[in-house]
């Protein structure tokens, strides 16, 4: 009769599942976090700054009116701050060519407005835009002006009057008119703008504000929720595709045909659709996992109340369960079984009449009979005397002189005596197996179809996806990652009543891991300690009921307690031993290394420093 004892505090087995599934959901829905900051723009390693952009977008007879405001975030010391365009620019409508119109140009204080050009320099002082040979004169004598020079393309910007720019937040506050090819027909034009181009600062955040009378309809690139989610990278062009309403006296249209027919074309393209609806619904998909987790938790992975399972227990709760099969799937966690399942079986094996014990000089030796039934060992069972008779001399194993083995071993031998000994103290397929008659494998369909997406996603970048969807591929990989490693009990579900059978191991396990009751049941103890210490050992407690023996000092059990503990100390200095080899062979292996570790948007250009 199984007893129930107050002195062990067990926790309620549903609530610890609900927390530690709970944390799960968290670390996933984390995950997910990180992976949209660094695929942001806000994410940017290497890069001088950013840029906060916002811009109001007028439209009116062909003409696109911007007011755009630049924060620049500046990491590192600078000399000015600018945003250029790819096509040509003027302070005047002078050009006869599609152009940038520069209306002005509003700069912090400490600065300077200035205007490049391929072959003039302009600055703001006194109100007006002088060339660079009457403006010296006004500005002052430490201003960058070398840096103005530098740069390749038409330019607006602010450069610093003390010669530097520290790091820290400048405001630029840009209004220009953008005169770009119209290319109409009888009923509508259409127009292609862009407000940044391929090379620019990245743009932690983005917002752009496009109107005006005769916009019929318009594509953004990349489209808003993009943006809002990873702002823009440096090499990423921000477009506007708009369909029009025909205009007149505009100066610079072609005529083609089907305006409005390519306009659609090009908002449902192929292209288009895949190249941000996939990277859409991927996100959706990652931001899901946490919930479907939990979700799958309630609804398929809860477990059972068991009210009358007491918190500790004196009685081996199924003495017809091979010990081994406790440690895989009972001990912990399922699934996973360690050193124990052998220090185990061995020691049920002496029980069994089996083998037998000898007490030698220093150590426990085994003995092996000449002859063995087979026919009662189950596969495990026999592994195991296979391995002590393999490594015996003349029938006798002596663990001290197989710990001298495998130190002594060289790095090829290594590998043999460790096949030998994963297969019993760490054989995952075999303990994954055995769990699999007792506990459900939880969402394994659903692990698999996160690490499909995860290479789909990296297949679509090395097609023509965003480089952003490779930290969504990353995220994918590693949610499937987290799922597989988790213990088989806390998605899974305990088939039948074994989920009960669960809760009274561990409630035995309680009781063997506290020495004050072994001594209060000292009675039972002379007759059941040997069915304690094999469970125990299988339960990963088996220190402590060694240690009880000893302490207890009952006189007929003190042979029986140096004995069989001898044969626990003698399998923990042989874990060691291969823990130690392990770590020699790591760090020879160290030691002989080395060394050390859409497009065509008329406009574009963008934001910077330097």
């Amino acid at each position: 009769m199984a007893l129930i004892l107050n002195d062990c505090i067990f926790y309620h087995y549903v609530d610890r599942e609900f927390i530690k599934v709970l944390g799960v959901s968290i670390v996933l829905f984390i995950v997910a976090y990180v992976a949209v900051y660094l695929a942001s723009a806000r994410f940017s390693p290497g890069s001088a700054g950013t840029i906060d952009y916002s811009a109001r977008v007028s439209y009116s007879s062909g003409v696109f009116t911007v007011d755009e405001n630049m924060i620049f975030h500046l990491y590192e010391v600078e000399h000015l701050v600018y945003r250029n365009w790819d096509a040509p620019a003027s302070l005047n409508n002078s050009l006869s060519m599609p152009h940038i119109r520069v209306l002005s140009v509003d700069c912090p204080s400490g600065t300077v407005p200035y205007f490049a050009s391929p072959d003039q320099y302009y600055y703001f002082v006194n109100g007006q835009w002088l060339p660079e040979e009457q403006a010296v004169q006004y500005i002052p004598r430490y201003t960058a002006i070398k840096y103005v020079h530098m740069a390749s393309k038409a330019e607006v910007g602010c450069v610093s009057s003390y010669g530097v720019l520290p790091p820290g937040a400048y405001s630029m506050h840009v209004r220009f008119q953008i005169y770009p090819t119209l290319h109409c027909d009888n009923e509508y034009c259409h127009a292609n703008i862009a407000l940044a181009g391929s090379h620019h600062f990245p743009y932690a955040s983005v917002r752009v504000a496009l109107f005006g009378k005769g916009i019929r309809d318009t594509i953004q690139r990349p489209p808003s929720w993009y943006l809002w989610l990873f702002g823009l990278y440096s090499s990423v062009r921000l477009e506007y595709e708009t369909l029009l309403d025909p205009v007149s006296g505009y100066s610079f249209i072609q005529h083609v045909s089907g305006v409005r027919a390519k306009f659609l074309a090009s908002k449902f393209s192929y292209s288009y659709l895949l190249y941000y609806i996939v990277g859409f619904f991927a996100l959706l998909l990652l931001l899901f996992v946490p919930f479907y987790v939990f979700y799958y938790w309630w609804r398929h992975g809860r477990e059972k109340e068991y009210p009358d399972v007491p918190d500790c227990l004196t009685n081996v709760p199924n003495p017809e369960r091979k010990p081994w099969v406790v440690n895989g799937v009972f001990a912990g966690h399922p699934g996973k079984f360690d050193k124990n399942a052998l220090v185990a079986t061995i020691m049920d094996l002496e029980r069994r009449g089996l083998i037998r014990f000898e007490k030698g000089s220093g150590e426990t030796a085994i003995v092996l009979p000449k002859q063995l039934d087979f026919a009662n060992l189950d596969g495990y069972e026999r592994a195991v005397v296979d391995f002590l008779r393999r490594y015996s001399v003349n029938g006798v194993f002596s663990p001290k002189s197989f710990k001298k083995i495998v130190s002594d071993a060289s790095e090829s031998e290594y590998r043999s005596l460790s096949m030998f000994w994963k297969e019993l103290t760490g054989n995952s397929n075999l303990a994954s197996d055995v769990a699999g008659r007792f506990i459900t494998s939880g969402p394994r369909m659903f692990i698999t179809t996160l690490y499909v997406l995860g290479g789909l996603l990296f297949f679509w970048i090395y097609l023509a996806g965003p480089a952003a969807a490779f930290f969504f591929a990353l995220a994918f990989l590693t949610d499937a990652t987290i799922l597989r490693a988790l213990p088989k009990d806390l998605l899974g579900h305990w088939k039948d009543d074994y989920g009960k059978e669960y809760l009274q191991w561990q409630a035995f396990k309680c009781f063997l891991s506290d020495l004050a009751l072994i001594k209060k049941y000292s009675e039972d103890f002379r007759s059941m300690w040997k069915d304690w210490l094999i469970y125990g050992a299988a339960l990963g407690v088996a220190d402590k009921v060694l240690k009880a023996l000893k302490e207890l000092n009952v006189p007929e059990l003190v042979d029986y307690s140096d004995v069989y503990f001898g044969v626990y100390l003698g399998f923990e200095s042989i874990a060691q031993a291969y823990t130690v080899k392990a770590a020699e062979i790591s760090a020879a292996h160290a030691a002989s290394g080395g060394g050390f570790g859409g497009g065509g948007g008329f406009g574009g250009g963008g934001g910077g420093a330097r």
